[in-house]
């Protein structure tokens, strides 16, 4: 009796163990178009397996990811926490390019060890800027670690690093130097500290909350290095205070 308990639990074990590895190597254009993705999410031209696999696009509230590729970390199935090592990206393709790690899939979505390199002018459209103006540089973000909350987050810690940027508008180049911001999680929302230690003496805190809705406020400081180009500028922000800054709110 005891061995034919032995040999039904090694069949149920051997049964599993198949179904999971079937599950694992099917074809990805077949298994992610039965989930049900959330609003916004579009992901185009699938190959490879759900175990490795990639798309040329994934589309986010119509923002493009090229070149997405995906690898299970077999290690993290025997911890019964499936986490999935993603890159995408190429310098050949628009969008960002970067590295990233996803696990908690099913609880609360984490994210970990984010690389992300982007061209500034690719984020300007996303900008509420009262001029048209394009960019230069690139902007880094990384983050050790996001996890998904109401709206957007529930911890969320990092830093953006715009170096070498310069701004062309009303037919003026304008080099800005580097710019740095420590990113952070408030109440839910995506927050942006920009350190005043930049040519425009900009000192601002930005948050993103749902439906990528954007506010803030802050100072500009024009000091000994600030760009002549903007001077003129400052007159439709407003008058200085007594410390000389500019008050901006979006």
């Amino acid at each position: 009796m005891k061995n034919v308990k032995k040999i039904s639990i090694a069949v149920v074990l051997f049964l599993l163990t198949y179904l999971i590895f079937l599950l694992i190597l099917a074809p990805a254009n077949k298994i992610i178009p039965q989930f049900n993705l959330p609003k916004g999410v579009a992901i185009q031209q699938i190959s490879g397996s759900i175990w490795s696999g990639k798309a040329e696009q994934v589309i986010v509230d119509q923002y493009a990811v090229n070149k997405v590729q995906w690898q299970i970390n077999l290690g993290s199935l025997l911890m019964f926490n499936p986490s999935v090592d993603v890159t995408f990206g190429n310098r050949y393709a628009a969008g960002p390019q970067g590295q990233l790690t996803l696990s908690d899939i099913s609880d609360q979505l984490k994210v970990s060890d984010i690389k992300i390199n982007i061209d500034a002018d690719e984020i300007l459209p996303y900008l509420p800027l009262p001029i048209d103006m394009s960019a230069q540089g690139k902007v880094q973000l990384t983050s050790p670690e996001y996890v998904m909350g109401k709206p957007l987050c529930s911890t969320f810690s990092g830093n953006i690093v715009w170096q070498d940027a310069l701004v062309s508008a009303m037919d003026e180049d304008i080099e800005l130097g580097s710019f740095n911001a420590k990113l952070g999680c408030e109440n839910g929302a995506i927050a942006v500290d920009v350190n005043e230690e930049n040519r425009l003496g900009l000192e601002f805190t930005a948050y993103i909350a749902n439906q990528g809705r954007m506010s803030g406020q802050g100072f500009i400081t024009p000091g000994n290095d600030f760009p002549q180009q903007i001077k003129p500028v400052l007159n439709f922000i407003g008058k200085p205070d007594k410390q000389g800054r500019y008050r901006i709110k979006i």
